[in-house]
């Protein structure tokens, strides 16, 4: 049987700077522990007794570059892209990592975060119009086709030439390998925002 302390002192004194999950909150992972490490340290004469020793046990094995804590549930989130339509499943609010689930539990603070600016977007599928915002247009695009070239900025621009006050945030619904698209909500002044954050 593995024992895990033994590991990570193991993992310490070789310099692999190792973390230990208890869970894992990424999409299309299973929620199991995991180890994470910069396996590159480990001595070439070990390896694959390491690698048995974690084959037997039900830690899965990642690299520690790759993967944080949400700050939340304290279970793993991946900070690396997979593919090209890979999509990160957690956010920075506060300064502390919140995760896609976690975030449920502070709609409010999450809105308040993409309110805050054109410079970042909802990407865990947030229903704003069930919320009370209203769409602007259609989706937009942004990236190396020609053609492709709104910006949330500009977008934001028109939106507050017919409304003043308008608060908008932006939705991203799915990426490729050169571009993105993305959607814009809005509600019309201060007092439809107030609503939204106490009735979220």
């Amino acid at each position: 049987m593995l024992n895990i302390n033994k590991l990570l002192d193991k993992l310490e004194a070789w310099g692999c700077y190792p973390e230990v999950y208890d869970g894992c909150i990424e999409p299309g992972y299973d929620d199991g522990p995991i180890i994470a490490a910069n396996w590159n340290h480990v001595p070439k004469s070990l390896q694959r007794a390491m690698d048995n020793a974690i084959d037997a046990s039900d830690l899965e094995c990642e690299w520690s570059d790759e993967w944080t804590l949400c700050g939340g549930c304290n279970k793993a989130v991946r900070t690396s892209p997979t593919s090209y339509g890979w999509m990160q499943s957690y956010v920075i609010l506060n300064g502390e990592t919140v995760c896609h689930k976690c975030v449920q539990d502070d709609v409010p603070e999450y809105l308040e975060h993409l309110g805050g600016g054109d410079n970042v977007a909802d990407l865990f599928g947030m229903d704003f119009e069930e919320m009370g915002f209203e769409r602007w247009n259609g989706r937009y695009e942004n990236g190396w086709y020609p053609g492709q070239n709104d910006t949330p900025w500009e977008v934001t621009k028109k939106i507050q030439e017919k409304y003043p006050d308008a608060v908008v945030v932006f939705k991203v619904p799915s990426v490729g390998q050169f571009d993105l698209y993305f959607e814009a909500y809005y509600v019309k002044d201060a007092e439809a925002w107030e609503n939204v954050l106490e009735s979220a």
